[in-house]
C-alpha cells in the first residue's frame, strides 16, 4: 500500500520493464495506491541535474542540499520526480500507460486522497511565515 511519493514508484516499476515483464523479475504482484498520479519527469543528464541541483543550493553533498531546500521552498511545495534514465525510466507514465508498456499481471487496486498532504501541516496557516513559529 503506497501514497504519494511512493504511488510514482509503483507506476515507474509497473512499467520499467514494460509489457514483458518476466514474472522473476517483480518486485510485487499487486498494489493499493492511493491517488496513483505522476508529475512531469526531468529529461536532462541525471549528473548534470544533479550537480546543478547542489551548486543552487550551494551544498558539497545531498543530505545537505536536501536540508537546504526543505528549509527555503514553501512548506506545501515538496515536490519531486524520477529522473528519465532511459534503463528504468522512459518518459512520461501516462505514455507508456496508454501504449500499453507495462506489467499488466500486477492487481492494481487505486484510490485518491482528498487533500493529500494534509497531516504534514496545519491547515489553518495560510502563510509560509506562520509555518516558522
Amino acid at each position: 500500500m503506497v501514497e504519494s511519493g511512493g504511488r510514482s514508484l509503483v507506476l515507474r516499476h509497473l512499467i520499467a520493464a514494460g509489457a514483458e515483464c518476466k514474472s522473476t523479475k517483480k518486485l510485487f504482484q499487486q498494489t493499493i495506491s492511493q491517488g496513483p498520479a505522476d508529475v512531469p519527469v526531468a529529461t536532462g543528464d541525471p549528473d548534470e541535474l544533479y550537480d546543478g541541483f547542489l551548486s543552487i543550493l550551494k551544498a558539497d553533498n545531498l543530505d545537505a542540499a536536501n536540508a537546504a531546500q526543505i528549509a527555503a521552498f514553501p512548506h506545501t511545495n515538496y515536490v519531486h520526480a524520477p529522473i528519465v534514465d532511459s534503463d528504468t525510466s522512459f518518459g512520461p507514465v501516462i505514455k507508456s500507460l496508454q501504449e500499453g508498456n507495462f506489467d499488466k499481471s500486477v492487481k492494481v487496486m487505486a484510490a485518491h486522497n482528498i487533500f493529500e498532504g494534509g497531516f504534514f501541516f496545519d491547515p489553518n496557516e495560510k502563510i509560509d511565515g506562520d509555518f516558522d513559529k
